[in-house]
C-alpha cells in the first residue's frame, strides 16, 4: 500500500471524499495517481496550498447553476457550514434550529462533533423553503451530488473544494483566529487551522 502522510485525521478515506493528503515527494503510487486523477482529493504542494480553492462570489454563482434547488441547498450547506460531504448530506432537520436571522446546526457524525452557525441569506431562504419536521435536510445521494457538481463546474471542482474554500474565506476574516477556525471545522490539531491563517487572499485561485 502507498505510504501517505496525513496532515490531519479529520477525513474519511472510504468513499474518496474530503481527503487532505501531503505526498512529500514527486513519485506517486498507482493508488495515489488514481486518487489524484479522480479529482476527489486535494494535494498540498510547495507552500502547502490546496490546488483548488474558489472565492465566495464564484461559489455562490456556482450554487445558482443547479436546476434542482436541492443541489443548490447542498452546495451552500457544504460551503457556508464548512461541512464534509457526508456531514452535509446526513444532516437532519432534527439537527437544525432556526434562530433570528440564522440557523444553528449540530454536527453529530462522530468524526468531528461541533455546532455550526449558518447565516447566509440565500441558504436561509432555501432552508425555509424545504423546512420539515424530520428527515434528512437534503434527500440526495453523495454520488448524485458529486455528479451534478461536476456538471455545473465543468469538472473543475469536487465536493471537498467547497469546504476547503470556506476555510480560506474565514481565515481571511480579521475576527477569526486559530481557535475559532479550529472549532468551526472540528479540527483536533491546531496545525490544520494554521496553514490557512498563514495564507492571504492572493492564495485564492480563480
Amino acid at each position: 500500500p502507498a505510504t501517505i502522510r496525513k496532515l490531519s485525521k479529520q477525513f474519511k478515506l472510504s468513499g474518496l471524499e474530503d481527503v487532505e493528503i501531503d505526498f512529500h515527494g514527486e513519485e506517486y503510487s498507482e493508488l495515489e495517481r488514481y486518487l489524484l486523477d479522480s479529482g476527489e482529493l486535494t494535494v498540498l504542494k510547495g507552500e502547502d496550498r490546496p490546488q483548488k480553492v474558489m472565492p465566495k462570489e464564484k461559489l455562490d454563482d456556482l450554487a445558482d447553476r443547479f436546476k434542482d434547488k436541492r443541489y443548490s441547498l447542498a452546495a451552500r450547506l457544504l460551503f457556508r457550514g464548512g461541512l464534509r460531504l457526508s456531514e452535509g448530506l446526513e444532516l437532519t432537520w432534527e439537527d437544525l434550529k432556526q434562530e433570528e436571522g440564522y440557523w444553528e446546526a449540530e454536527i453529530n457524525t462522530g468524526l468531528a462533533d461541533r455546532t455550526v452557525f449558518l447565516n447566509s441569506d440565500k441558504l436561509n431562504q432555501l432552508l425555509e423553503e424545504f423546512q420539515k419536521d424530520e428527515g434528512e435536510v437534503v434527500e440526495i445521494s453523495k454520488t448524485a451530488f458529486a455528479g451534478k457538481l461536476n456538471e455545473v463546474s465543468d469538472g473543475d471542482i469536487s465536493p471537498n473544494t467547497l469546504r476547503i474554500s470556506r476555510a480560506y474565506d474565514l481565515a481571511n476574516k480579521p475576527e477569526f483566529n486559530q481557535q475559532d477556525l479550529q472549532a468551526f471545522f472540528g479540527w483536533k490539531k491546531p496545525e490544520s487551522a494554521e496553514k490557512y491563517l498563514d495564507m492571504s487572499q492572493e492564495a485564492l485561485r480563480e
